[in-house]
Order: structure tokens, then C-alpha cells, then sequence
């Protein structure tokens, strides 16, 4: 299929421009507008505009028009100096002009009468005010985000602070058992819905593909300053469904400055929670594990090599390593029963458990229903009542199995206490799996407390607190360098990989699951000076991500994937299995559930882990052209967005799911229930209520009551889909009081495609009222791709035009007023979750 009209319209504006299609060339770069007047206010023309950056003395040269306005594209969010000049008035120089990321300053400078060579230094407050545009829009500062306390260092916190931002900024750190980290998705600008605002660094888009989080964030140390833009922005953005926060990361200069720091949190410092239940085996300290650590190195300055090249006013670079380590834990300690050394040997005759109101009770017996083969095998007893001629269609397999009396384990021990609390046999032998104890042994952590004989904790002897750690680590390098005094290249280079491990009573054996991330952004950008009306911006840049949920990290390769690990180390192995666990088998003093619930082995309810890879390559080109009362501005874009989602359900493919049953070893023969079981039942067939058997003790004879496996199913998607538009922008100084910002966009989004076709949906109208003759059900769901369909779900949308106006007038009876307004229509950005 041809494309229509509108997209070959977009691509012919790519080839007139020289460059190929490129997504969101949403600049972080400033302007400087104004005009120029004399002492009796009229305008200046003709006058030579200087602009200097004072860090590395990059100089830009503009010249008043007609109407004494002037204008400066392009520029970095630093501060600057402007010299004025020429012939019969003094030079004016203003100092300490701020450019503010994706914001024009307003600089109106005034001429006194004079010599060329005689100067009049003024130095420019900081606008109150912003009224070269209609847009709304706010910056936090470099010294905002230095001196605010920051918890956790996250600058996005920040963004709360202004007036129409709501939410919640998120962070990194993996706090809830439950929630990824998802930083900045939840910040709400101007009503707009969470996943919608838009994060950009450096003028490349770093929005999350998958969640419409970002997936790049940055420190205090490396960020300089941010924008948020929060309504009537100009045709130049565009796939923001509330606010853009335009970040701008710090250079280097001709001076070289570092930052070294180190932040130290630990429970030390922390307070004693008031209402929290102090036990004496904490020494009435029920503080929860805190240990936190900060460090980070910045440094940037010129490129200097000695002997071999000076960049000074050249070559600038500045690069960061932030490490941060984190272990705390959730307020409140949980209690549970940890088996002693004599139980996992098999021997519960001086053990206790409690009932619900705190009474301590003697242990539950247990009952010997094997017979020990030479080789160690256990079998269940034959039951001499079986019935050999049973017809085969009612015979149950159990039946042939005891039903009668049967002995308690250490059934002949001259102290009656200890008959049926140890499980061995009347000679004394042995029945604990040599394997089950190992496990137990390596496994369980050992008792940090003493018995708890009263309160609803009663019996439990091991405390815990459920706890996240976590890994941080940041890395970046940029580099400025000026190719003459017109062309500037910079690129930048972020990676951050970050690991968040969740686990409640230990990370081996009772973990919850870690939230794991790799993150990189490379931005490369060039500016060009074609004559001092004219200047480009080009820019391409890649961002990844990589954001998964898995077992903890010290399970998982470096790409995050699973291995198979034998965790109970060299000798005789008992499970070589990804993450394998061991459950818990008493709930505080007693067994879990009752007598006769069931304990697990294995890891349970680690099901919603899964994988989502990202990637989006952009590429953008704007010119700016300013002329007379008219700064232009024509952009055009296009870009590829990736999401490859895999769920590989990891949950249940570590070795199944174990359940071990106190039925193995209560008072009930095993075939009570069974087809051809005596009637009445024999009077040994007890209730499930009766205090025998035990959980545990089923776990070290190795008799596993039920073994749930599972095979993972689930298909990963690659998805992808592409991004096209183009705009033209004209910001019309149309009096000194008043800027028109007019401009349009057309942006075409592809609907989302699947790489291999995995993606389809219902056609209803296929249902019959009489199945096909084969008897098969009717093929109502459609595969995308197949027989003639499109690929995609949806049909393009290639007519979607952007208008953007907004105005920004200063009335002369009251200069320190500025009236905006404005109207826009911009789409929403498509997720890998739309």
C-alpha cells in the first residue's frame, strides 16, 4: 500500500532538510531574545549582539533587525554574558544572564550615547516573569536541587513541589513486596493520567517504552537543571498526555570542579518506633534492619593531555560514578518456628507447640505406617485385610495397604513421652532421610531468641524482619568539544544498572522476589551556526532498558537470566534447582494449619515475574531561522520503538512444588477412605481433628504427600512500532509587549505491530450456530498477518494535525503582569501496555 499524501509530504521535508526521519526533537536548549533601544526608547538596528558562554567562552554573534529585536537559538541552559555595540553609543555589557532548559530569556537592553570603546556593565536580575512565551512552564534550579534535602536522591521529588504536578515521583529502590520500581510514572501534570507525562534528557526522550516510566533517572551531582513544561508548549513537542520534564545533565568547563560525597544512614540514628511491640529478646529495641550508603565521585573540567593537546575553550569533559548500597527492613519483626537440631534429627520428644490461646501442649505423635527396605526405600505396610478379588474397576491401589492398628515410631522407648515423638523404628533404627536433614540443616536458619511461652507469638523461637536489598550503581560520561567557533558536538553515555532483592526470613529460602534493571542511554548531539539568522540542531540517540522480575539476584546470571544452582553446596546434593526453597512448615509454635495441613517445599507464589527488554532509536533535526520579528522553527522526526515481553514463569519451573501432610503420620491408616475398606471403618481410623501426626516430620521421612509441576506456556512478544512527524513553528514578536507562538504538527504513531504475528484478536462475527463438520470449534480469534489481514490490530491514523497557539502579552499599564492563554492538541505516547 502507498502511503498518503500527508506522509509523503513528511518524508519529502526530511530529504529538503538533508537528514533521515528521527522521533521527538524535543531540544533542552534555550534561546535569548530581546530588543535593543536607545536612552529615549526607540529601537536600535544594526547593533552587534555578542553572546558569551562564561564556562568555556563560546561566543555567538547576532545583529539587531529593522524593529532593534535579536534573537539566539540553540543555546545551552548556563549562564552567559552579552556584549552591545556600535557606532556613537558605549558598549553594554550585561552579566549574569541565565538560560533556562527549553525556555527563552527575555534580555531588553538599553544604549547610552558614547564611544564605542567606553563600557556600561549591568548585571541582569533574574526574570520574575516569563514574557517572550504563551507556554507554561517552570524550572528547578541547580541550587534547588543541591540545597533540598533529598531522600533517597531523587530529583524528581522536586517536581512536587510546583503548583498543577501531583502524584508521586517514585524511585528506584524496590520498597513494596508487591510494586516494581517505577520511577516518575505516577507524576501527574496538569490532570493528566499516570504513564502520560513525558521525561527527556538532553533532548532525547528517555519515557519508558513498556510502563511510561523513565528509564534513565539522575542524581543531584549529575543533573544541572530541569523543565517542566505544562501546557500551551510549542509545535516542537509532541506525545505528552499531560506535562514534559526536560532535564539537562551537567559539562565540563574551562575549570575543573569535583564533588565527592558519602551519605550513611543506619538503625543507629533512627528512633525507637513508639507503638511497636518491644520484646525483651531485642532488648526492647524493635527497630527495624537500616543500612544505607552513598558515595559518588563527579568531576568535569577541560580536556587537557600535557605535551600532548590542550582543550581548553575546546574539549570539555565531565563524568560521575554513584554507588549506593541499601538494606532496610519493613517496620515491624515476624515470628516463626525454626526446627532444632534435635527435631531434624528426628527427635521431638522435648518439643512443645501452643494453641491459639497461648496453652503450651505436648507434641502431636506420630505413627509408623513404612517398612524400610535393605536399600533405604520407604514402602507402606501391606494390610493383611485386603481383599485380592475385588473386581479391578472398584479395587483402589491404596486398599491393599494397611487399614488395622498401627505402631507409633519408637514405639518400645522405656519413657512413654518419647514414644512416637522419635522416628525410628523398635530397634531403634533411624527413618530421617539423610537428604530431608541436609536440607533442613543448610537451610533453616538456626533459633535468635528463646522459646516465646505466651501471646499470640507462643513458640515461635526465630524472629525476622521481611527486608529489601538493594544495588545501585551509575555510571556517566559526556564530552563537549567546539569545532571552530560554529560547530559544537557533545555526547553523552549513561548506564545504570540497579538490583532490588525482596525476602522475608532469609534471601535463600524464603525470598520474594527481586526487581532488577539495566538501563543505558547514548545521546549525540551537533549544533551549527550556518550564519547568525540560521542555526541547526541535530541529534540521535539510543536508549535501553532492561526491566525484569525474577528470583533474587545472587540466583541469576549477569543478564538477569536463571541458572540451575546447587544452593546446598558440594556432597550429597539434594536439589540442583533454579532458587529452590524450603517452606514453612509451622506457623508460629504450631504446625502449619493444623496437625494434618499441608507444609511446602519449593518456591510458591513467585509468579509474576517476567521480562520486558526495551529499545527505541531516535533521530532529529530542527533549524532555526530567525527573521526580523520572526524566530522559525521547522523540525522533522521519525523513530523505532521496541518491547520485547517475556513472562518465563519461573515461579513453578524450580523443581515443582512440594506438599507434605501430617496425614502421613496420624493416627488414620492410610486407606481409610479407600474402595473396599471394611464398613464399619476399623475404630483406628481417627479424625482429622485427633493431635497426630506432624508436617515436618512427613518432610524428614521424604514422603511427599502431593507434587505440583508446571511447564511453562507462556510466548514472549517483540513488539514494535514506528514514529513520523514534522512541525513548523514561528514564535512572532509582534510588539515588545506581545509574542505570538503559532505552529502546527502532523505526527503519524504506527500502530503496534508483533515481529512474528502473536497478536491478534476476536472476530465474532465467525460464530455459527452448528459447529463445523469436523466437530471443531468455530476460528473466531485471528492471528494479525495471516491470510490477507494487516499486521496490525488497528487501522494507521495518518490525518492527525497538531495546532498549537498560545500568546504571552505584557500590558504597558502594568509591567509586572503578563496575560497568557493558548490552545493545543497533542496524542498520547503508545506503550508497550497499550
Amino acid at each position: 500500500m502507498r502511503p498518503p499524501v500527508l506522509c509523503r509530504v513528511s518524508a519529502a521535508l526530511l530529504v529538503l532538510l538533508g537528514v533521515p526521519p528521527a522521533v521527538l526533537p524535543q531540544s533542552n536548549l534555550g534561546a535569548i531574545r530581546g530588543t535593543v533601544v536607545d536612552s529615549s526608547g526607540a529601537t536600535v538596528s544594526t547593533a552587534t549582539v555578542r553572546i558569551r558562554d562564561i564556562g568555556t567562552d563560546a561566543t555567538i554573534t547576532v545583529t539587531t533587525g529593522p524593529d532593534g529585536s535579536f534573537s539566539a537559538s540553540s543555546l545551552r541552559p548556563v549562564m552567559y554574558e552579552i556584549l552591545v555595540d556600535i557606532a556613537g553609543f558605549s558598549t553594554a555589557k550585561v552579566t549574569g544572564v541565565k538560560v533556562d532548559t527549553s525556555k527563552v530569556t527575555g534580555v531588553n537592553i538599553t544604549l547610552t550615547p558614547g564611544a564605542v570603546q567606553e563600557s556600561i556593565s549591568v548585571t541582569a536580575a533574574p526574570p520574575v516573569i516569563q514574557t517572550e512565551t504563551g507556554a507554561i512552564t517552570a524550572t528547578i534550579s541547580q541550587r534547588a536541587i543541591v540545597d533540598t534535602p533529598l531522600n533517597g536522591r531523587n530529583v524528581l521529588e522536586l517536581a512536587l513541589t510546583l503548583p498543577g504536578v501531583a502524584g508521586n515521583a517514585g524511585s528506584e529502590i524496590g520498597a513494596s513486596f508487591n510494586s516494581p520500581p517505577i520511577p516518575g510514572r505516577e507524576i501527574i501534570v496538569n490532570g493528566g493520567r499516570p504513564g502520560t507525562t513525558q521525561f527527556i534528557a538532553d533532548g532525547q526522550n528517555v519515557t519508558g517504552v513498556g510502563l511510561g516510566r523513565t528509564a534513565v533517572s539522575f542524581t543531584p551531582d549529575t543533573i544541572q537543571e530541569f523543565t517542566i513544561l505544562q501546557s500551551n508548549y510549542s509545535a516542537q513537542y509532541s506525545q505528552a498526555g499531560g506535562g514534559i520534564i526536560q532535564q539537562t545533565t551537567k559539562s565540563g568547563t574551562n575549570e575543573v570542579h569535583g564533588t565527592g560525597y558519602w551519605f550513611h544512614r543506619q538503625k543507629a540514628f533512627t528512633a525507637n518506633p513508639f507503638f511497636s511491640n518491644r520484646l525483651p529478646q531485642f532488648n526492647n529495641d524493635n527497630r527495624s534492619p537500616l543500612r544505607r550508603q552513598q558515595l559518588g565521585v563527579v568531576v568535569g573540567g577541560p580536556v587537557v593531555i600535557p605535551k600532548i593537546y590542550d582543550g581548553r575553550n575546546k574539549t570539555f569533559f565531565f563524568g560521575s560514578y554513584e554507588p549506593s548500597r541499601q538494606v532496610q527492613g519493613n517496620i515491624g519483626a515476624s515470628f516463626e518456628r525454626v526446627p532444632t537440631d534435635l527435631e531434624i534429627n528426628g527427635d521431638f520428644s522435648q518439643s512443645f507447640t501452643y494453641d491459639s490461646a497461648g496453652t503450651r501442649l505436648p507434641y502431636p505423635v506420630m505413627y509408623n505406617h513404612f517398612l524400610r527396605d535393605s536399600n533405604g526405600t520407604l514402602r507402606y505396610k501391606p494390610n493383611p485385610n485386603f481383599n485380592s478379588d475385588l473386581p479391578a474397576s472398584s479395587a483402589n491401589p491404596l486398599a491393599q495397604y494397611v487399614f488395622g492398628p498401627t505402631d507409633l515410631f519408637n514405639p518400645n522407648d522405656p519413657d512413654p513421652s518419647r514414644r512416637g515423638r522419635v522416628l525410628t523404628d523398635a530397634a531403634g533404627r533411624s527413618f530421617v532421610n539423610p537428604v530431608a536433614a541436609r536440607m533442613a540443616r543448610e537451610l533453616y536458619p538456626r533459633s535468635n531468641l528463646s522459646t516465646i511461652t505466651s501471646g499470640p507469638q507462643a513458640g515461635a523461637n526465630y524472629a525476622y524482619f521481611a527486608r529489601t536489598q538493594n544495588k545501585d550503581d551509575r555510571y556517566s560520561v559526556k564530552i563537549d568539544h567546539h569545532l571552530g567557533s560554529n560547530h559544537n558536538l557533545s555526547g553523552r553515555y549513561t548506564y545504570q544498572p540497579l538490583f532490588a532483592d525482596r525476602f522475608f526470613r532469609d534471601i535463600e529460602t524464603n525470598p520474594g522476589t527481586s526487581d532488577t534493571s539495566r538501563s543505558r542511554q547514548f545521546v549525540v548531539s551537533g549544533i551549527s551556526i550556518l550564519k547568525p539568522t540560521l542555526v541547526n540542531e541535530f541529534r540521535a540517540g539510543y536508549v535501553y532498558g532492561n526491566f525484569a522480575r525474577n528470583f533474587p539476584s545472587q540466583f541469576l546470571n549477569r543478564d538477569g537470566t536463571g541458572e540451575y544452582v546447587n544452593i546446598g553446596g558440594p556432597g550429597e546434593g539434594f536439589a540442583n534447582l533454579l532458587g529452590f526453597g524450603i517452606g514453612d512448615f509451622y506457623s508460629n509454635g504450631g504446625p502449619a494449619g493444623n496437625q494434618i495441613g499441608f507444609g511446602r517445599l519449593g518456591m510458591n507464589g513467585i509468579q509474576n515475574v517476567g521480562r520486558n527488554t526495551e529499545h527505541s532509536y531516535t533521530l532529529s533535526n530542527d533549524l532555526n531561522w530567525t527573521v526580523r520579528g520572526h524566530t522559525l522553527r521547522f523540525g522533522v522526526l521519525a523513530g523505532l520503538q521496541q518491547s520485547n515481553a517475556a513472562a518465563p514463569g519461573y515461579g513453578y519451573l524450580a523443581g515443582g512444588r512440594w506438599n507434605f501432610s501430617g496425614g502421613t503420620t496420624n493416627g488414620d491408616a492410610v486407606g481409610c477412605g479407600a474402595p473396599g475398606a471394611p464398613t464399619p471403618l476399623p475404630s483406628d481410623c481417627r479424625n482429622a481433628t485427633a493431635r497426630t501426626g506432624d508436617n515436618f516430620g512427613a518432610f524428614l521421612l521424604g514422603t511427599p504427600n502431593s507434587l505440583f509441576a508446571y511447564e511453562n506456556v507462556a510466548q514472549p512478544y517483540y513488539y514494535r512500532w514506528w514514529n513520523l512527524g514534522s512541525y513548523i513553528q514561528d514564535d512572532w514578536k509582534v510588539r515588545p509587549d506581545l509574542t505570538l507562538n503559532i505552529g502546527i504538527r502532523h505526527q503519524y504513531q504506527s500502530p503496534r505491530w508483533e515481529k512474528f504475528n502473536r497478536q491478534g484478536q476476536l472476530n465474532l462475527s465467525r460464530l455459527e450456530a452448528n459447529p463445523f463438520a469436523n466437530n471443531q470449534p468455530a476460528p473466531i480469534f485471528e492471528f494479525s498477518g495471516f491470510d490477507g489481514r494487516s499486521r496490525y490490530l488497528t487501522p494507521p491514523q495518518y490525518k492527525d494535525f497538531e495546532p498549537r497557539f498560545s500568546f504571552a502579552w505584557q500590558p504597558k499599564f502594568a509591567k509586572g503582569l503578563v496575560i497568557r492563554g493558548g490552545y493545543g492538541i497533542t496524542h498520547s505516547i503508545l506503550t508497550g501496555r497499550n
